[in-house]
């Protein structure tokens, strides 16, 4: 295995101005990878934000609730995808979605009852490459059965991943090692609608992590931490949920309220033993006419033999916005963040938010007199008023000074 020295670095710098202004102006859309949280932690999907497949799916075919006349078809669209972010820098790729109808019968009726027809299923493949080398390969299906009841959803990727690696601990030093990874992954999850707004699933991962290349003396390259060699990660557990929001793509009501639990035992044939936890609130307030205040609690706890690949990273473009994803990192995370969102004029917008959280190895050693902060502002654009489809365009620094620019589509959360 080749081996390089880097310079290690703690900030992030913004972009020059010519690259930010074509960020800008080659925004079109941009899908959940990249915010550069690789496939391996978001392949159980549940809770997340929309992936890119369903902000592009409710943003060109979702039925108007008024008009149930109206028949969308379906069928073929291609997108481009252009992001930035302090973790990819300039993200440049394509996507190639095919909406259809499972149960064309039941649409039928549906229709001929002048009612609102199930949203169509969504097959998704994507593909991009980033001024940072990372190379991604994503296949996302999404179906819907049974008017909705059921869906079966699912990621498989390929992704080559330059990244930068900070030592584990809430006071882990500024400096980092780089390295690079192959991962091959896919999960498949099955949720249930039970009563009402209450959600039973479950769901199987397997992620396969080889390590290409990590820096002379470094963590990895010793062998001092966990998934320094890559390694197979074989998981399965249940997920319930709550989830009676307006709309999942920059929603003004409701909430998702979300526990999923993985575990990884080795008796799957996976190479490390662990449990994972995580627990995330999210709700949504209509202050005043459009205007509305976000919350989420987010904890993700991880027991056992715990990979560097799954522990629980802090900061990314979707929590803790300011941090580079992974700049902490341990086996357990809490974080929070508040986020007003107003309108201002035509489809012009703006956000102020803000986050607090920490890592730890024990949940009794949580440095609550010691919480890390983060926090900023941001302009929104409507591509679609009517569907919520939002460019978002965000500053953010955190309380060690680093300074962030995010650049993608649909909130944060």
């Amino acid at each position: 295995m080749s081996r390089r020295v880097f310079q290690a670095h703690s900030v992030a710098p913004f972009p020059s101005r010519q690259r930010w202004l074509s960020c800008l102006l080659l925004c079109l859309l941009v899908p959940e990878i990249a915010n550069a949280a690789p496939p391996e932690d978001r392949a159980v999907r549940s809770g997340e934000k929309p992936t890119s497949a369903e902000v592009a799916a409710r943003a060109d075919s979702q039925v108007d609730s008024k008009d149930s006349s109206k028949v969308d078809p379906g069928g073929i669209t291609g997108l481009p995808i252009v992001s930035y972010g302090p973790e990819t820098s300039l993200l440049l790729g394509g996507m190639l979605l095919y909406r259809f109808d499972i149960h064309p019968e039941q649409v039928a009726a549906a229709r001929a009852k002048g009612e609102k027809p199930a949203r169509k299923s969504v097959l998704n493949l994507f593909a991009a490459y980033t001024l940072k080398n990372q190379v991604v390969f994503l296949f996302d299906p999404s179906l819907y059965l049974d008017r909705e009841r059921w869906r079966l959803s699912g990621t498989y990727a390929v992704v080559i991943f330059p990244d930068q690696l900070y030592a584990p601990g809430q006071d882990s030093p500024a400096s980092f090692e780089r390295y690079s990874q192959r991962i091959l992954s896919g999960s498949a999850n099955l949720e249930r609608q039970v009563v009402g707004q209450l959600r039973l699933g479950g769901g199987l991962s397997a992620t396969h992590a080889q390590m290409l290349e990590s820096e002379d003396g470094g963590l990895l390259a010793t062998d001092q931490i966990l998934g320094s060699d890559g390694g197979l990660f074989l998981g399965a557990g249940p997920n319930i949920a709550w989830d009676n929001r307006d709309k999942d793509t920059a929603t003004r009501s409701g909430g998702r309220h979300e526990l999923s639990l993985r575990g990884h035992p080795q008796a799957l044939g996976g190479e490390y033993g662990f449990t994972q936890t995580t627990v995330q609130l999210r709700q949504f307030i209509r202050v005043w006419r459009d205007q509305v205040l976000a919350a989420e609690i987010y904890g993700r706890f991880n027991y056992g033999d715990v990979p560097f690949q799954k522990m629980a990273a802090l900061g990314g473009s979707s929590r803790m916005r300011g941090y580079y994803r992974g700049r902490y990192r341990d086996h357990h995370q809490v974080a929070a963040q508040l986020e007003y969102r107003l309108p201002i004029w035509w489809r012009f917008g703006m956000v102020g938010f803000v986050g607090v959280g920490n890592v730890a190895r024990k949940l009794t050693v949580f440095a609550l007199d010691d919480p890390k902060f983060a926090g900023g502002g941001g302009a929104r654009f409507a591509l679609s008023p009517k569907e919520r489809v939002n460019v978002r365009i965000d500053f953010a620094a955190n309380r060690e000074g680093q300074r962030n620019l995010y650049i993608g589509i649909s909130e944060a959360f």
